[in-house]
């Protein structure tokens, strides 16, 4: 008889709620290869969540298997066994609650009125509304297959698809130009992105990584007509956080150009006068999921 573990309540003094995006970009810059590794072992999940699992495990000393929460593991008939916690911690939405005082409570002289006259009228305390929303923060509820024991488990089977460039641009509705030269001289520069349109240099000996490059570019907000407020201001910001979306998707996909696009992304954050802020490594995560999942469509 298996011995079945009860969901323990997480330890608050250990919550952290929110990943270091910058570390889990320099441990995919130093380690490409895992990213494909992971990517094809956790299909179910986003591009951060496969990277964070795979990080985990290999702290754990594990190889990649297969993880689950612990109702996820009974429904799969393999009960987390007795005395096991959860191991692995995966960004999830949250919802959260938070208290705004009423706009309309008694202010400055009005407010002193009241106070004065509190021995004989009781005053109306301030009306707290409740606002509601979702933040995605770090959540402790998964358990690696080893701490689970019982039937065969059969991993979910993924319908097999090939990713194109092409599947993505015609999800966002991009559209490409011929590239034009600027002048004889114009030959370091490899691409450019305006509106929903992208344009890729013929000297640019990796056509496809390129294309994601310039993608990236418009899927971060670069070109939008108003920027949003966490869109880099610096042009060299931006450009390194293109340059970053188009690394993640290649080592995730084994696109050509790789390396190179490896070498310069390792270049910039070492010639970066500080640490690259934790939003650029977070908003280069998103945006890689949704090219990658766009190419699948």
């Amino acid at each position: 008889m298996v011995a079945i573990a009860t969901a323990a309540p997480e330890a608050t003094a250990e919550r952290q709620d929110s990943p270091d995006w910058y570390d889990l970009l320099v441990e995919a810059v130093r380690e490409p290869g895992q990213l494909s590794a992971a990517y094809k072992y956790f299909r179910n999940y986003s591009l951060c969540n496969r990277w964070l699992a795979a990080i985990q495990l290999r702290k754990l000393g594990l190889p990649l298997m297969p993880i689950n929460t612990f109702k996820g593991w009974l429904g799969a008939e393999r009960p987390v066994q007795r005395e096991q916690k959860a191991t692995i911690s995966l960004v999830m939405p949250v919802p959260v609650k938070s208290k705004k005082k009423d706009d309309d409570a008694p202010k400055g002289k009005d407010a002193k009125a009241k106070k004065g006259a509190a021995t004989r009228t009781p005053v109306a305390q301030p009306d707290e509304k409740e606002k509601r929303f979702t933040r995605f923060m770090l959540r402790r509820h998964w358990f690696h297959m080893e701490q689970t024991a019982g039937a065969e488990y059969q991993p979910e089977a993924v319908a097999a698809k090939d990713w194109t460039v092409e599947t993505a641009m015609s999800f966002f509705e991009i559209t490409e130009r011929p590239f034009e030269f600027a002048s004889v001289t114009d030959t370091k520069r490899m691409g450019w992105a305006g509106g929903k349109e992208i344009s890729v240099s013929p000297l640019d000996a990796h056509p496809v990584y390129g294309r994601v490059r310039e993608m990236a570019r418009i899927v971060l907000g670069h070109t939008a007509a108003e920027p949003g407020k966490f869109v880099p201001t610096t042009a060299d910001m931006r450009d390194l956080e293109a340059e970053t979306v188009a690394y993640l998707c290649a080592a995730t996909l084994g696109i050509e150009g790789l390396e190179e696009g490896r070498l310069r992304l390792q270049a910039a954050m070492d010639e970066a006068a500080e640490r690259i802020p934790d939003k650029v490594a977070n908003r280069a995560f998103a945006a890689a999921d949704k090219l990658l999942n766009a190419g699948f469509c």
